[in-house]
């Protein structure tokens, strides 16, 4: 599968902030912004923004790496194929006749960041639901996957209800409608037939509105880890903000290991994780989309170090800008599972 520019300009490319230099062989990461509709797409690296014509559809937030070819004077990127997994992962895969593919390493970092038991027929599972989502899959099967840790059947409908939080926002930052209108219309539909929480459980654990708040207050009882997922929205002068806080709690300890925060606005979108020890931040990564120049990252890395060690520490705070802070889902960002971390 090839991406195309739109036009012959070997060499260097304009882009709507400054001239991208680049070379034949050469690999840069590529990071989708818009999906245009018409077998083009926005799409980001270098510190440019360029429409490409693309041989399938891409969803807008997607990030890969891409090998640069010249072809009779075109410049084509050609994306390195499915994430090079670890060898560990591949035979656990094999020896557990298990699929071997990013639906599934999404699963995996999940289970091992939320501290969920490996299971094989949750992963079988998770990934056969989430097949039903075209371009969607990785968060479908972290949600699938959440939903059964829990206790809760992951039909088509309840993986559904949860996708739709992710789904507030288009990609121009736009209202699809509020975080606030997807919980109502939850409850909503909840009051027009039956609670959704009937049949499901002979006696109910708690009884809360909408699907997302129930799942923030339902902890399982052998998983010591337990997320809170609050959506939220923030108006910036004439722009409305709008993303998601995630606290990943240990309830035994009952510290917070770490907060997720993604934010978008317009078309930015940016993301941060802040790991804890002692209730007190350890360690920060982030990232944007599209991404920052590298010019700019050391500054920015400076920027955010010093703000968390004046405001909430009092003492030098390691800042990473790393793809390791993005998050496509409702829970994990995109933290390597250290089960399947090859040691050299």
């Amino acid at each position: 599968m090839n991406l195309s520019f739109l036009g012959s300009m070997p060499g260097a490319y304009n882009s709507e902030n400054s001239p991208v230099t680049v070379a034949d062989g050469q690999k840069i990461r590529v990071a989708v912004l818009r999906n245009n509709g018409d077998g083009t797409s926005l799409v980001s690296f270098g510190g440019g923004k360029f429409n490409v014509r693309c041989e399938r559809d891409f969803e807008p937030g997607q990030t890969f790496e891409a090998r640069v070819m010249d072809s009779d004077g075109k410049l084509l990127l050609k994306p390195e194929g499915e994430k090079v997994f670890a060898s560990s992962f591949l035979r656990f895969m094999e020896q557990n006749g298990l699929v071997p593919d990013l639906i599934t390493a999404k699963v995996f970092e999940f289970m091992e960041q939320s501290g969920v038991r490996i299971d094989r027929k949750f992963l079988q599972r998770s990934r056969s639901v989430a097949l039903d989502f075209p371009g969607k899959e990785k968060a479908a099967a972290e949600i699938a996957c959440m939903l059964l840790e829990k206790g809760i059947e992951p039909t088509v409908e309840n993986v559904a209800r949860l996708l739709s939080y992710l789904e507030a926002v288009d990609e121009d930052g736009g209202g699809k409608g509020s975080y606030h209108d997807e919980e109502e219309r939850d409850q909503e539909n909840n009051e027009e037939t039956e609670d959704f929480l009937d049949g499901m459980y002979s006696v109910l654990p708690c009884r809360k509105s909408g699907l997302l708040s129930f799942m923030n207050h339902l902890k399982t009882r052998d998983a010591a880890r337990h997320w809170l997922v609050f959506p939220y929205e923030w108006q910036v002068g004439s722009k409305m903000s709008r993303g998601f806080i995630k606290l990943l709690l240990d309830t035994e300890l009952k510290v917070t290991e770490k907060i997720q925060i993604n934010c978008e606005i317009s078309c930015k979108k940016y993301f941060f994780v802040l790991y804890f020890k002692n209730s007190k931040v350890k360690e920060v990564r982030f990232c944007s989309l599209p991404p920052l120049l590298t010019s700019e990252i050391e500054n920015e890395e400076i920027r955010l170090g010093e703000l968390f060690c004046s405001g909430m520490n009092g003492n030098s705070v390691p800042v990473t800008y790393s793809d390791l802070a993005y998050s496509e889902g409702l829970y994990s960002s995109s933290e390597i599972p250290f089960s399947f971390e090859d040691i050299a």
